[in-house]
């Protein structure tokens, strides 16, 4: 993933980027006063001046509904389904298609404000609406790919997919204007990966929790905390 970087002043006025963490660090920064991002290479838990100025990695491409960089291939449906994604060589298998939206009847016995009943989820509907593709404006260092869909009966989606120059990772923001009721919405990115436990940070430490179908004790735990994963 990607680290954050803080901005630190020296006693000269001179801006300082620091990398705080035991891992070196490379990105595209906002820098103040700069109308366009800096490609920053920082060390561990070490600051360089931000006047320092590395060799910016080779920019991304795109044709149709492909976007390419040094590290990340990501080629999209139609539908706006994410049909490839390689990453620094691997590639993600995907179980069907990936990055599409489904529905969920959401009405529970009790607590109508709180509660999600289990069997819900074994009732979604993906949604098949028409597509609208466009790309943003881009700049070398990056390109946008955005899939707009109605959702329900009054509501709107769009999906951003951004890939930076020199990064291993395919930036996915969901956008959406929710006017519908009684109604659950999951983005789906299933896998043929079958880990059967998957660690999620909480406070203080972390905890366990199944990934598969199991017995009963199992499947009551699949709320899980998300704080860190």
């Amino acid at each position: 993933g990607q680290a954050t970087q803080a901005c630190l002043a020296t006693d000269r006025g001179t801006l300082q980027l620091f990398n705080p963490l035991p891992l070196p660090w490379t990105g595209w920064v906002q820098l103040p006063r700069q109308k366009v991002p800096r490609w920053v290479e920082l060390p561990p838990l070490a600051s360089r001046p931000a006047t320092d100025a590395p060799v910016p990695p080779a920019g991304v491409e795109w044709q149709g509904r492909t976007l390419r960089n040094a590290r990340v291939q990501a080629a999209f449906a139609a539908d706006g389904a994410l049909q490839t994604l390689v990453i620094d060589g691997r590639e993600v298998a995907f179980d069907g298609r990936a990055a599409f939206p489904v529905l969920y009847p959401d009405r529970p016995s009790n607590y109508d404000a709180w509660d999600i009943d289990r069997h819900s989820l074994a009732l979604g509907q993906p949604v098949t609406t028409a597509v609208h593709f466009r790309r943003e404006p881009t700049s070398p260092d990056r390109v946008v790919f955005t899939f707009t869909r109605k959702l329900g009966r009054a509501s709107t989606l769009t999906l951003r997919h951004e890939l930076r120059a020199g990064e291993a990772v395919l930036r996915i923001t969901a956008e959406v204007d929710w006017h519908e009721s009684h109604t659950l919405l999951r983005l789906h990115f299933p896998t043929t990966y079958r880990g059967r436990h998957a660690r999620f940070g909480a406070p203080f430490g972390s905890t366990l929790r199944c990934q598969q179908p199991g017995d009963p004790q199992a499947e009551a735990q699949w709320e899980v905390p998300g704080s860190r994963w």
